[in-house]
């Protein structure tokens, strides 16, 4: 005879037996009357049972068909008036009674305050208790107890977040301010509190004693959503202000409130706080800075003039936050006029923490006086390297109108240290430096090499040429240009020794390398290559050897069929060289055009999506470098 399903689980419940209990029951289709015996069982274990079971029930959508409302029904009919036996127990009843202090008004708790339980239980208790019914602050003393329930509690939890965060605003206790703070924020963005309420809140809390409650409320009202409604500026600086009328800033404390009520002043819209914290003298340097960034949102486009003056009278302070500021203006379309270059120019000059691009974004509209004015300086001035950082960020911006690069090559002679110009010159690659570059070569060769990578040329070629005894009879080098060479033309054993000027011993590796990269003809590049110890090759030398034969690849690349664009480009890329035309007049993008033709073209949708590389040939093998140096490889 086989025992009914019900029978096992009512003859577990009469033994006691929580371990088969616990693997047959389901809280979703457990009987209520069943879960009613359970809570109520006099083992401990069943009951536990029962209430995790109750907790299960009441968390699973739509469970027996009632919704919601009919687990709440369920649960406020089979809880138990005690607030339970043991501490595991009288948590999970909290927990229960919250989920029904939170949806029903007025819900009654079972006399937790009389039971002798641990200050966790208790805790969860409280937090129950103050869910439902927030009255419970104005009783309640203060303390840990009261700290960690409000702590663990959210606004979604409560019945009335609104009467919670309300009483909290009332107790005027500086840790429950801070939690009102916190359960009105995550009210408001939960969308269980109107703004225009929680606005109310924070104005209240401005008058709050103690200076963190009220700088979390300054910077919730320098929020967007609060700005909507300008707050008073006394209101908002009342706190902040020392009996002087200045920001206080005795501690980090004050500090940090009284920047929250700049910050909150300038998205309020009140300049004025803003404008005399920046122009006190006697006022804390941080504040008067930060009041000065601030303004980039709201000054105009005539206060340009009277934010320099400010920074001039104490550049190393305030050259930055001016500087921040007219970046601000400058998103905002509020551009310096041409007066304001020459005082911003000092700024940028008297302190070189500022960024070049920042300078030069801000004046580009003024860039002509702005070069004229970096420009007209002797070569000799001191300050030419942070003349030339101007320039150089200048350029950047895409001034292609002013002459940059001519202006630093045509002061390159009469400078009195030629490195800042060498280097400007490399970043600015004026066409018609070379030959004031060159001049430069046997006085600062590492620095001209550097320029000279970036605009050198055939005439760059043939003075390095000369300095290495590879020219003709009338290619010698002048001996203004370069001294004596560097030992015999060959040596005892080996191959023909390279000599060198003596001003390019330092950098002669460079030297080679730069002649080897700029020279093109094959027998030139062939005699060089006779000349230069293969057991002492530059690096940059060596890397460039073994490159493929052009002709071999002209072969490969002339196989192409420009109605199979794909394969015909794949091609040209595989055996692509240093100088690869398209072959047979065929322009590439006229290649890439037609596969993106071929790609929006529409069709079957039976065929699948195209496949751009189809087409495409199989990848060329190449073997290692063949006979002469050069490398052999072959079509697959």
């Amino acid at each position: 005879m086989t025992t009914p399903p019900d029978m096992t689980i009512t003859d577990a419940l009469d033994r006691a037996d929580a371990a088969l209990l616990a693997r047959r029951l389901d809280a979703r289709t457990c009987p209520s009357d069943l879960l009613g015996r359970m809570v109520r069982h006099p083992a401990p274990r069943i009951r536990h049972l029962g209430l995790t079971l109750l907790a299960e029930r009441a968390d699973t959508p739509d469970a027996g068909g009632g919704g919601e409302g009919g687990h709440l029904a369920l649960v406020a009919r089979l809880l138990p008036d005690s607030p339970g036996a043991s501490p595991e127990e009288s948590l999970l009843l909290a927990g229960l009674h919250a989920r029904l202090g939170a949806r029903r008004a007025r819900h009654r708790l079972p006399d937790w305050r009389a039971a002798a339980l641990p200050a966790r239980v208790r805790i969860a208790w409280l937090r129950t208790e103050l869910l439902g019914d927030p009255t419970v602050l104005r009783t309640e003393p203060t303390g840990e107890l009261l700290y960690r329930a409000v702590r663990e509690s959210a606004a979604a939890e409560a019945h009335r977040p609104d009467r919670l965060v309300a009483e909290l605003v009332d107790t005027g206790d500086p840790v429950l301010g801070t939690e009102a703070l916190r359960l009105s924020r995550d009210g408001l963005h939960a969308g269980l509190l109107a703004p225009a309420f929680v606005r109310g809140l924070l104005v209240r809390l401005l008058d709050a004693p103690d200076r963190d409650v009220v700088t979390g409320a300054l910077r919730e009202l320098a929020e967007p959503w609060a700005t909507v409604t300008p707050v008073d500026a006394p209101a908002l600086t009342r706190q902040a202000r020392a009996p002087d009328g200045r920001y206080a800033d005795r501690d980090g404390a004050s500090a940090a409130l009284a920047a929250a009520a700049l910050v909150a002043a300038a998205r309020h819209g009140h300049p004025t706080v803003l404008w005399s914290t920046a122009e006190d003298p006697a006022g804390t340097p941080a504040l008067r800075g930060q009041a000065v960034e601030l303004l980039g949102d709201r000054a105009e486009r005539t206060d340009v003039g009277r934010l320099v003056a400010l920074a001039a009278t104490d550049p190393l302070l305030l050259a930055g936050p001016v500087l921040t500021c007219l970046r601000g203006l400058h998103r905002r379309g509020h551009f310096p006029a041409d007066p304001d270059v020459g005082p911003l120019l000092a700024l940028a000059l008297a302190d070189h923490t500022l960024p070049a691009e920042d300078v030069a974004t801000v004046l580009y509209t003024c860039r002509r006086p702005l070069f004229d004015a970096l420009t007209d300086a002797p070569p000799t001035a001191p300050d030419w390297p942070r003349r030339l950082e101007l320039l150089i960020a200048l350029s950047r911006q895409g001034a292609a109108d002013i002459p940059i690069g001519e202006a630093v090559a045509r002061l390159l002679p009469a400078a009195r240290a030629p490195r800042p110009f060498l280097a400007a010159i490399r970043v600015l690659r004026p066409p018609a430096a070379e030959e004031a570059v060159l001049a430069l070569l046997p006085t600062a060769p590492s620095a001209a090499l550097d320029a000279l990578e970036t605009i050198g040329g055939d005439r760059t070629r043939s003075a390095l040429a000369r300095a290495f005894g590879l020219g003709g009879p009338a290619d010698r080098p002048p001996t203004a240009l370069f001294g004596a060479e560097d030992g015999p033309p060959t040596a005892p054993d080996g191959p023909p020794r390279l000599p060198v000027a003596p001003e390019l011993r330092p950098v002669r590796d460079r030297a080679l390398a730069l002649l080897w990269h700029l020279t093109r003809e094959p027998g030139q590049r062939q005699a060089l290559l006779a000349r230069v110890d293969p057991q002492n090759l530059p690096h940059d030398i060596e890397a460039d050897l073994g490159a493929p034969d052009e002709r071999e690849l002209a072969v490969l690349r002339a196989r192409v069929d420009v109605d199979a664009p794909v394969a015909a480009f794949c091609r040209i890329a595989a055996y692509a060289g240093t100088g690869t035309l398209p072959p047979g007049g065929v322009p590439l993008a006229d290649l890439l055009l037609r596969i993106v033709r071929d790609l929006a073209a529409p069709r079957d949708p039976a065929e699948g999506p195209p496949r751009p590389g189809a087409d495409a040939p199989p990848r060329r093998r190449t073997r290692g470098p063949g006979p002469g140096g050069r490398r052999t490889g072959a079509a697959a």
